[in-house]
């Protein structure tokens, strides 16, 4: 009942400190900067020295753009289909010909796994 009811309640917030000095505020931002900075550089180190890091990647930013352009080529196409089909117009190629759907790896009917490793 009502116990249950307070402890679901949200508590009041107040409003933000308007009076944050300069110093914090540019501290903030500059700490904000150097942990940016520091966590580029952390990583490009890595990848001269992991060449598997490298290689890995390189696979998935493979894989990502392929199932990207699969995603887009089928979008366009059902799109196309969908307007001739609002249009009264019929398409002069099937879709399971459509050259978009012919240029995937396998093509038209061929699995599509991306497989993410996180």
């Amino acid at each position: 009942g009502s116990e249950m009811e307070n402890v679901l309640k949200p508590l009041p917030l107040r409003p933000p400190n308007p009076n944050i000095s300069a110093l914090i505020k540019t501290s903030r931002w500059s700490l904000l900067l150097l942990g940016a900075i520091y966590g580029r550089l952390r990583h490009n180190s890595f990848m001269k020295s992991e060449p598997d890091i490298v290689e890995r990647e390189e696979k998935l930013k493979k894989q990502k753009k392929d199932f990207i352009n699969h995603v887009l080529a089928n979008r366009t196409v059902d799109e196309e289909y969908e307007l001739a089909e609002i249009m009264g117009v019929t398409p002069k190629v099937a879709r399971e010909d459509h050259p978009l759907l012919k240029a995937r790896p396998g093509g038209y009917n061929a699995p599509f796994r991306a497989v993410w490793p996180y």
